[in-house]
Order: structure tokens, then C-alpha cells, then sequence
């Protein structure tokens, strides 16, 4: 009769551990990033904004390797300044760690690369 009183605030504590949303995952880490990657607005007619959502720049570029990513998703984690944070798909696939199966988390006020995360949910 003991084990299941023992077992249930063991649930409870693993529940707590369980990211909530993919925004509660804790990044891996990348490899050979550069310092900070840049707005690329190669191939942007005239007028064109290379703005994406919620403050992420739909396109960034490695300035060293020519990498590129494109944004998937973003979300404001707010904070003063906004605390902006976006998940972006990597080509070429591989570079950094990034598998076609992962994103690469950038926090979008600053340009640099927070770590690999899953691309699903």
C-alpha cells in the first residue's frame, strides 16, 4: 500500500521537469558559430521589410560562412528590453550540430545563437 503514496509525488516532481512548451526546452549546444549572425536582405526588392514575426528578422546570415537561416518561429519573453527569441531553420543542414530535424534558437535582440532545439513541438 506504501509504494503508490511514494510514487505520486515522484510524478509530480517529474511532471514539473516536463518542458511546458517548446519555449521551456533547454537548447543544446551549437558548434562553430560565429559571434553574432546579421540580417540578410540579399534578394530583398526595393520597400521590402526583412522583418519577420513578433521582432525576429525572417533572415539571417552567417557574415563568415555564408550560412543562412530562415525563420520557423519566434515568441517575446519579455523583460524590459523585449527579450525576443527565434527558432530558425539552418542551410545548409548540418552546420553548427543543426540537424533537418532541429532549429537553431537565436536571440533576436542581440544576433547570437542560443542553442539547438527540436523543430517539432
Amino acid at each position: 500500500m506504501r509504494a503508490p503514496l511514494v510514487m505520486v509525488p515522484l510524478l509530480a516532481l517529474l511532471a514539473e521537469c516536463t518542458p511546458r512548451t517548446i519555449w521551456d526546452v533547454t537548447p543544446q549546444a551549437a558548434i562553430g558559430l560565429p559571434t553574432v549572425f546579421v540580417p540578410d536582405t540579399a534578394g530583398l526588392k526595393p520597400g521590402t521589410s526583412a522583418r519577420g514575426m513578433e521582432g525576429c528578422r525572417a533572415h539571417l546570415a552567417d557574415p563568415s560562412f555564408g550560412s543562412q537561416l530562415t525563420l520557423v518561429r519566434s515568441t517575446d519573453r519579455g523583460g524590459t528590453p523585449a527579450k525576443y527569441w527565434g527558432d530558425y531553420q539552418v542551410t545548409p543542414s548540418g552546420r553548427y550540430g543543426v540537424s533537418e530535424h532541429q532549429l537553431l534558437r537565436i536571440d533576436c535582440r542581440t544576433g547570437q545563437a542560443v542553442g539547438i532545439v527540436p523543430l517539432k513541438d
